[in-house]
């Protein structure tokens, strides 16, 4: 009898044990389901914040890009190119005369106005934009007397197209703010077409023992937006700011692939 009540009373201690495991077995997996739905939940908020970043970017860089916009349309509101173009045409006709230098110089300097107020949302060739550098090259050289010290080389299909004057910013930096008539820091510019892939650099030593204008970077800025816009996950623009040089490096790839066409235009500044 006594062994009887023992069996029977071990056997209630272990179902009631065996209800209490079952019960803490299932409060843990409810909390654990409550960690998966707070983990899923932060998740969710967390790609909504990065969407609504995202959103919120694109917004600005559109913003951006209407304001640009409408500055280069001010400025070509104000501006009659006929009668600038029929004007310096005049100016180089009667400069030929006299001085064979100033003469070719205005040509060079209306090539450049030229195609500064090209549809920037019109495709060049990089041969055209080569042509713009050098023109840029020509003009400042003869400011400067010829006595500065450039090393402009390129390569590749000079057929290839990308949106104009992508490229003639960061040389315009470099003759602002770059100390260019050392024959042993020369201004160094490549430009190279490889697989697709455009490499350029441009590299010049900097004025008053490394000192860098506030200034300098808005015409670069403004080129980082517009490439944003045409090449996005497409490019890397880096800026190296040494004691002694600046250097701009812009990798494009896949330039044969089609741009944004959404309209956009870009001042210099």
């Amino acid at each position: 009898m006594y062994a009887a009540y023992g069996f029977g009373y071990y056997a209630i201690r272990r179902e009631k044990e065996r209800r209490l495991l079952e019960q803490e077995n299932a409060r843990l997996e409810t909390e654990k389901l409550k960690a998966e739905t707070k983990t899923a939940l932060l998740e969710a908020e967390n790609a909504r914040l990065e969407a609504k970043a995202a959103q919120l970017e694109a917004e600005k860089l559109q913003a951006e890009n209407k304001a640009l916009h409408f500055e280069l349309g001010f400025l070509r509101a104000q501006l009659n190119p006929h009668f600038i173009f029929n004007t310096m045409s005049a100016f180089s006709g009667r400069a030929c005369a006299h001085d064979q230098g100033l003469a070719e110089a205005i040509n060079r300097f209306s090539d450049i106005l030229r195609y500064t107020l090209h549809d920037h949302t019109l495709p060049v060739t990089l041969q055209q934009e080569v042509d713009s550098i050098q023109n840029f090259i020509e003009v400042y050289q003869l400011q400067h007397g010829g006595k500065l010290v450039i090393d402009f080389a390129y390569s590749g299909n000079m057929e290839a197209t990308l949106p104009s004057a992508l490229l003639v910013s960061f040389v315009e930096n470099a003759f602002k703010y770059g100390y260019i008539t050392d024959s042993g820091h020369p201004l160094r510019i490549s430009l190279h077409l490889k697989e697709d892939t455009l490499y350029f650099e441009a590299c010049n030593r900097k004025r008053n023992n490394g000192i860098r204008h506030d200034s300098t970077g808005i015409g670069i800025a403004h080129t980082r937006i517009r490439l944003e816009h045409l090449y996005p996950n497409r490019f890397e623009l880096e800026t190296i700011n040494a004691v002694d040089d600046f250097t701009v490096q812009l990798t494009i790839r896949q330039l044969s692939q089609p741009v944004l066409t959404t309209p956009y235009t870009f001042t210099r500044v």
